[in-house]
């Protein structure tokens, strides 16, 4: 399957395709956000020999050049995301959604899946972009948009997100919602101290942790501007055995604790937490590494979806 990603992060959909075995042919990421231009350089740091263009105009005028089967991906989520006080209907970031439908009109691709937060399908206030997007992206496809809970798609975390999944008009098929398990009956799921086991990571004191710049020494008392997340008390955030820990967030995330309850995540172990192995390389600083993670959906959720959707392309 050839893939193009539009709305590239910091790798999540690159590492899940190769996952599944496809190729991705281009990506994309939208370079006017200087933090999403950052993600970009983790990317290439990761994926050197996939082609990575910053301005939509590169992407739609390689459309006759670079073919794809399928395009895939995250376009912005700032100006939607609940976690972000400014964002409104006509934040800039939110034509993205728009750049992707675009890139579906120029590509003609067999299939697409856009991932978003989910306020983009159920706050009032974006049903006039989500229209707009939907009259675009129907424009020859059929398609579905349903409200998944990731945790049943193998994510070791809870994450709700809106998944826009459609096919070409011409192939005659009509698009499924992908088949969920239970997450305490599913064999693939795993919780976060399993998955940290069987990648190999060591589990460090608080004070070494802290000294090697591998996480943040805790504040039970910190009066910063997103201790509102704190109400139910930091304990809420540690990472529970046999079943799904709480969203990690870019803001959020820096209080995700070890399953242990002694200390917040290491930079490796939010890697492993997202889906990434524990090498993969993103050269920063803890807050960054949680926000390059926490941006994206959780990679074995990518993986679970789209091998359902190429299944029902090949059916």
């Amino acid at each position: 399957m050839r893939i193009g990603i539009f709305g590239v992060l910091a790798g999540h959909w690159a590492v899940s395709a190769e996952h599944l075995g496809h190729d991705v042919v281009w990506t994309y990421e939208w370079h006017a956000d200087s933090r999403l231009k950052k993600m970009s350089k983790f990317f290439k740091m990761n994926h050197r020999s996939i082609p990575l263009y910053g301005y939509e105009s590169q992407v739609i005028n390689k459309a006759d050049e670079l073919p794809v089967d399928m395009i895939v991906g995250s376009p912005p989520c700032i100006g939607i995301s609940t976690g972000n006080p400014n964002s409104k209907a006509g934040h800039g970031a939110n034509q993205g959604m728009i750049a992707f439908a675009r890139a579906v009109q120029a590509y003609k691709p067999k299939a697409f899946i856009m991932e978003m937060v989910s306020n983009f399908k159920t706050a009032a206030k974006f049903k006039p972009l989500l229209k707009e997007y939907e009259e675009l992206i129907g424009e020859g496809y059929d398609f579905i948009g349903p409200v998944l809970n990731l945790e049943n798609y193998d994510s070791p975390t809870k994450r709700k997100r809106v998944f826009f999944i459609g096919f070409r008009e011409d192939l005659g098929i009509s698009p499924e919602v992908p088949y969920p398990s239970n997450w305490m009956t599913n064999p693939n799921w795993k919780d976060a101290r399993t998955l940290f086991e069987e990648a190999g990571l060591d589990n460090p004191t608080e004070a070494e942790a802290v000294a090697a710049g591998r996480t943040h020494k805790w504040n039970p008392e910190w009066k910063g501007p997103f201790s509102c997340l704190l109400k139910d008390g930091i304990d809420d955030f540690r990472l529970p055995d046999k079943k799904p820990g709480k969203t990690m967030t870019a803001v959020g995330g820096v209080y995700i604790r070890h399953p242990d309850g002694h200390r917040a995540i290491t930079k490796e172990e939010a890697k492993v937490l997202i889906g990434f192995d524990k090498d993969y390389n993103i050269p920063a600083g803890f807050s960054t590494v949680i926000r390059a993670c926490a941006w994206g959906v959780p990679i074995m959720s990518l993986d679970n979806i789209v091998s359902q959707v190429v299944d029902q392309l090949n059916a």
